[in-house]
């Protein structure tokens, strides 16, 4: 009897780990606001990136402007970190953009571009990059929705 109350223990302990660790990933992976409904992928250039301000710049979002939060969670999937390709006209060559970030037509995405450094004006700056193309993509969707 007690060696089976240790076993459950131990499987107990086992379990409350792979717990940890499934929320710590999906913690560090994802925005999600369960009251809002809202969950959006966020992809991170680990090397060049600062994902922490794209978390801030959601949470800004939702504090000073909801009617843009509420566009960002109902019309973007996904936040990359990453440099927003611009194809060369008449050619199999492309370049990068220099805007800070880019809107994926037909997408649920918004391409941000990696900066290293943590500031109140790079959330800002991230803040309204989201405000824009979350607009962008809904008036994309509606106008393919009618």
């Amino acid at each position: 009897m007690i060696n089976k109350i240790k076993s459950y223990g131990y499987l107990f302990i086992i379990f409350l780990v792979i717990i940890f660790v499934v929320y710590f990933f999906i913690n560090r992976s994802f925005y999600i606001s369960i009251t809002d409904f809202c969950t959006i992928r966020i992809v991170d250039d680990s090397i060049r990136g600062n994902k922490e301000t794209l978390f801030q710049a959601i949470k800004l979002l939702k504090q000073k402007d909801n009617e843009s939060y509420i566009l960002l969670c109902k019309y973007i999937d996904s936040i990359e970190e990453s440099y927003c390709p611009i194809s060369i006209e008449n050619s199999d060559t492309f370049t990068y953009s220099k805007e800070s970030g880019c809107y994926i037509k037909g997408s649920k995405t918004i391409n941000i571009t990696p900066e290293k450094e943590f500031s109140e004006q790079l959330v800002q700056q991230r803040a309204d990059t989201l405000r824009k193309y979350a607009k962008f993509s809904q008036i994309f969707w509606d106008n393919i929705n009618k």
